[in-house]
């Protein structure tokens, strides 16, 4: 139960981070699809469905993080400091930098937004839930 916590806690938190990076970005550089889907809907409606299919989708995500880092730190349990799981924190950032290209293809403009959100992410599932998790 505290790992689904922890899970849901860590997805939370990336999912406050994505949505509020997202709306800033929508906000200050418009793309014109949205400017065009702004008129038939508005941009609030649009935003508040985003936002909570990002939260609900993140805790997902958290969760399953959070499940798969107790499976892998029974399995291998190596342990550098600071770091409960090495093999969990490689799988996390190679995971996370294959689901990063997509993101960096579609928007070369926006490269340093993409690596802060790779980066995030990749402190909050690759380290902050292996402490959340390890600390029960």
């Amino acid at each position: 139960m505290l790992t689904l916590a922890a899970g849901v806690i860590v997805g939370s938190i990336m999912g406050m981070t994505f949505v509020t990076h997202a709306a800033w970005l929508l906000v200050a550089a418009p793309p014109t699809w949205l400017l065009q889907r702004a008129r038939t809907i508005g941009v609030a409606g649009l935003l508040a469905m985003a936002s909570l299919f990002a939260f609900v989708i993140w805790q997902l995500i958290g969760a399953g993080a959070a499940f798969l880092f107790g499976i892998l730190h029974e399995r291998y349990p190596t342990t550098l400091p600071g770091i409960p799981s090495a093999v969990y924190l490689l799988m996390i950032l190679f995971l996370s930098a294959i689901a990063t290209m997509p993101a960096l293809v579609l928007m070369p403009d926006r490269i340093r937004h993409v690596l802060f959100q790779y980066l995030v992410f990749a402190g909050l599932f690759g380290l902050f839930i292996p402490f959340l998790v390890s600390s029960r």
